[in-house]
């Protein structure tokens, strides 16, 4: 009965471990235009990614991996647009997002081949927040 009682805690220690996860629903981004003489090049809802800070834009983005034909893969790194809500300034954080991307167009070096960059304005996202 000890043993049982022992291991009934352990599971539930962890499983609150686990549930140390907050969501925030919804923050969105100002609505500025990004590229304002830039159309659409596709519109994502409930995508899923993950918060960065680019170095090499010096902004923060929203990485997605994207599996294409053949085991190639390729990362779309969306750069965010506007005012960005502190909860989308964590880096690595996850995010299910919807917005629309945009071409563009500063050119950059030294760019993996499998990376493309978009603006990203994004219309809402949920950001799950480890808060260890």
């Amino acid at each position: 009965m000890n043993k049982t009682l022992i291991a009934s805690t352990w599971c539930g220690l962890l499983l609150l471990a686990a549930s140390c996860q907050k969501q925030i629903d919804n923050p969105t981004v100002a609505s500025e235009a990004c590229a304002p003489d830039q159309p659409a090049l596709r519109t994502v809802r409930d995508a899923e990614g993950s918060v960065t800070f680019d170095p090499l834009v010096r902004q923060y983005c929203i990485s997605r991996s994207i599996s294409g034909p053949g085991g190639l893969d390729s990362t779309d790194i969306g750069v965010l647009c506007g005012s960005i809500p502190e909860p989308l300034q964590r880096v690595n954080s996850k995010v299910v997002f919807s917005g629309v991307y945009k071409a563009y167009t500063p050119s950059l070096t030294g760019v993996p081949v499998h990376n493309r960059y978009y603006y990203l304005e994004v219309s809402q996202a949920k950001v799950e927040l480890n808060l260890e």
